[in-house]
This record gives C-alpha cells, sequence and structure tokens, in this order.
C-alpha cells in the first residue's frame, strides 16, 4: 500500500487543520454546526455593545445632552463639529474636505485635518436625525460593538476556537489605550474599529489572492485611512511583513506568488489562478 500525503487523513480525504469548521458527517449535524456559529456571532455582537454601554454609563442617557471628553479637553468639541461639517456637506452636495465656513473668506482645506470622515460617514443618519452631540457618543459606542465584532472575526479565522475569539474581540475593544482615547473625547484616534477590519481583509486576501480581494482590502485601507491618518499609516506599515513574506513565498502565503505568475500569463482581470 502507498503512503497516505501528508495533507489526507486516513480515509483519504483532506486533513482537517486547525482553523478548519469542525466536519459534519450528517444534514442535522451540519444544520447543529451552522446554529452554533450563530449563536456565537449574535452573543459577541451582545458582549461587545454591553461592554460598550458599560464602560461609558451612563452615556446611554445622555446620548443628545452632553459629549464624551467635554469636561477636561477641547477634542470633543471639535469632533462634534466636524460630524456636523460632514453630514452638511453630504446632503448639501458639498465637498466635505473644504469648508468656507473657517478662515473666511478663503475658506481651509480639512483634507489632512483630522475630521473623521469615515466617522461622519458612518454617524451620518444620527447626526441627520437626533444631532451632532448624539453622533459623537453613537460613534463611540459603536467602536465598542463594530471593533470587538471584527477582531471576533479576524481571530476566529486565525484559530478557529470561538471562545478565544470572543476574549480577543472583548480585550481589544477594553483596552487602556481605547479607554484613554474616548475619555479624552478624542474620536479619530477613539475610533479604532476600522483597523481590524482592514486586517480580516488582508487575512483573506493573503490567505486565497484575488483582484476582488486586493481591491476590497485597498477600499478598506482608504477607508481606515480617512477615518485616521495615524492609522492608515499604521495599517500600512503593520501590513509590510506580511506582504513580504508572502511575495518571498513564505508559508502559509507561497500561493500569492503563483498567483501573480498567473496573472502575468492570463492577465488579473480574468479573475486569476483556480484550480
Amino acid at each position: 500500500m502507498g503512503e497516505v500525503p501528508s495533507n489526507c487523513d486516513a480515509s483519504g480525504g483532506p486533513r482537517h487543520r486547525p482553523g478548519d469548521p469542525p466536519r459534519s458527517g450528517t444534514p442535522v449535524d451540519a444544520q447543529r454546526t451552522s446554529m452554533t456559529g450563530i449563536r456565537f456571532h449574535l452573543i459577541a455582537l451582545a458582549v461587545y455593545s454591553f461592554l460598550g454601554v458599560l464602560l461609558t454609563w451612563p452615556l446611554t442617557l445622555d446620548l443628545t445632552r452632553g459629549v464624551i471628553g467635554a469636561v477636561d479637553g477641547v477634542d470633543a468639541y471639535q469632533n462634534v463639529w466636524n460630524l456636523w461639517w460632514v453630514a452638511y456637506a453630504i446632503t448639501s452636495l458639498r465637498n466635505p474636505f473644504f469648508s468656507p465656513l473657517l478662515f473666511y473668506p478663503d475658506g481651509v482645506d480639512l483634507f489632512w485635518q483630522p475630521i473623521g470622515f469615515s466617522q461622519g460617514i458612518l454617524a451620518l443618519p444620527v447626526t441627520l436625525t437626533l444631532g451632532p452631540i448624539a453622533a459623537m457618543n453613537w460613534v463611540v459606542l459603536t467602536s465598542f460593538t463594530i471593533g470587538g465584532y471584527a477582531t471576533f472575526l479576524f481571530t476566529r479565522r486565525m484559530t478557529g476556537d470561538e471562545r478565544a475569539a470572543l476574549v480577543a474581540g472583548a480585550t481589544f475593544v477594553c483596552s487602556p489605550y481605547h479607554m484613554e482615547k474616548v475619555i479624552d473625547g478624542n474620536l479619530e484616534v477613539a475610533a479604532i474599529h476600522w483597523l481590524p477590519w482592514y486586517a480580516c481583509l488582508l487575512l483573506l486576501l493573503l490567505e486565497r489572492p484575488s483582484w476582488r480581494r486586493a481591491l476590497a482590502t485597498g477600499v478598506m485601507l482608504v477607508w481606515v485611512s480617512l477615518g485616521s491618518w495615524y492609522y492608515g499609516l499604521f495599517a500600512i506599515l503593520s501590513s509590510i511583513p506580511d506582504v513580504r513574506r508572502a511575495s518571498g513565498g513564505t508559508a502559509p502565503f507561497a500561493r500569492l506568488r503563483a498567483t501573480g505568475a498567473c496573472s502575468r500569463e492570463r492577465g488579473w482581470w480574468r479573475g486569476g489562478c483556480h484550480r
């Protein structure tokens, strides 16, 4: 008898690796596994939302009457104005990256300023209905839910362990760094929730490169940068080691180099390599 390939089990099927979903032998098992996965997603969203409410209490009671971080600094009020300006510019079809209201009559270029365009788009419905003060507090609260859930997805993809992923998400959003920026009212850097989404997309790109995943990762990088130029730079710098390993063919990213060779031969616009 021949030897069983290293990537197969004794039955000849693909070997189960850490991070892979549990195998299901029957449709009932598959349905049970699916329901368990959905339950963990709902639990994760509920836990991170609860942590946001708990750690910022009593913010939810004063959502439209007070701004978190307004006691000792001016960043909170500046960020309230930023959210108002983004909403006003979008709804009045103006350029959100230039305001004629500042340094009148010349106006001022806001593109390189910390206006938090991504946060402004996220809070746009709240700004238009409840006002910019509520929008400021809304972005702070959602940074726990969105950032924690993205970290949960990233860790679950890396480890295959939902419980470890749940803890990782809570650790990320409850970190001293995040809490300090929340208390300071500096929304630009308190909005940490875009970074793990970029990490998720980059991981998917390196796992199975395609032009669609590359486009999605690039768009997310721009989105992170428009939310905070600091985090855009951090995202680029943190990506360099993984991209270098991928271009060098180091496992587990060797497929990226093969896809690059295939793209040169067939054209990346045709969808890359598919086996």
